[in-house]
């Protein structure tokens, strides 16, 4: 469905493990890299197979309004704290489904 370097607009409505959100085009998933449910965005896709998707945000076209600035400055480096950037009271939600 995809092949990298693919430019698409999306929205995630899943958070998932280490602080990526799931998407899904025409029930396609795709991975993104430091989405937010609720986020439109415009992302690449880096990994592409027949069963799903990778992409990274090339630009956020409508922030979430569960979107917040991290606190830590190593936040999507270290990968110890994946989720700042969604607000504290939406990752618990998000944890808990």
């Amino acid at each position: 469905m995809f092949k990298c370097s693919d430019i698409v607009e999306l929205s995630p409505d899943k958070a998932v493990y280490e602080g990526d959100a799931l998407a899904k085009i025409e029930g396609f998933p795709v991975f993104v890299q430091g989405g937010c449910p609720g986020d439109r965005l415009k992302v690449k896709i880096v990994k592409a197979n027949k069963n799903y998707a990778n992409a990274v945000i090339e630009e956020i076209l409508e922030p979430s309004p569960h979107r917040v600035k991290p606190f830590c400055p190593l936040h999507n480096v270290c990968g110890g704290c994946g989720w700042q950037h969604m607000d504290y009271e939406f990752q618990l939600e998000q944890k808990r489904n």
